[in-house]
């Protein structure tokens, strides 16, 4: 009984039928490198190799890397949408104005959450954010997106808050009078390590 209940559960969850969040289908976001995939991967099954840090999801938590691999089994895999451009439809320009899931995706692997300074609303909550704006002629590209909860997102669109991308990929926010900065709130890696991307002199989106 238990294992029929398990397999229910299983095709349930892996049919894509059980809706959709803000245009993702309801299931666990999880980023890594490759390099930390491969490491955890050996370390499964050689004790002598560490295991890498934690995995982080859609959400801001922590996934340890055992438990990640083997969620992956049963999981839907996107590792081509980051190597091969032209697997998926990342690049839509002015065709359409709403994200794909691919894209989001990406967002979620870059961005973490919303991109305005010290926000710490996590990717699962937030909008998607062209820069420039759409109304400006933005294109809906995967390296124009990025993420931005309700609050911010709209506060770009009033024209309360600007934004740019900067030279690193990041999302520069501004009130307009002082140089655009990224957040850091969801990569405090960069913390320890010091800001990779300092405010730029660029003009805003």
């Amino acid at each position: 009984c238990h294992d029929a209940f398990k397999l229910g559960m299983h095709h349930a969850l892996g049919s894509g039928g059980l809706g959709a969040h803000r245009g993702q289908p309801v299931t666990v976001v999880v980023t890594t490198t490759l390099a930390e995939l491969n490491q955890a991967a050996h370390a499964v099954v050689d004790p002598t190799v560490p295991m890498p840090a934690p995995a982080r999801t859609g959400g801001g938590s922590r996934l340890a890397m055992a438990e990640l691999i083997r969620l992956a089994a049963h999981a839907i895999h996107y590792l081509a949408v980051f190597d091969e451009h032209t697997a998926r439809p990342l690049y839509l320009g002015r065709q359409k104005r709403i994200a794909t899931p691919e894209q989001r995706l990406i967002c979620h692997a870059r961005d973490r959450g919303c991109t305005r300074p010290d926000c710490l609303v996590p990717g699962y909550c937030c909008e998607v954010h062209h820069a420039p704006g759409w109304a400006a002629g933005g294109r809906t590209d995967a390296d124009k997106l990025f993420f931005a909860c309700s609050c911010h997102h709209g506060a770009a669109s009033r024209g309360e808050l600007h934004t740019v991308v900067t030279t690193s990929g990041r999302l520069g926010w501004t009130n307009g009078t002082s140089p655009p900065t990224i957040n850091h709130a969801h990569h405090p890696d960069e913390l320890l390590h010091g800001d990779p991307d300092p405010p730029a002199e660029e003009r805003p989106a």
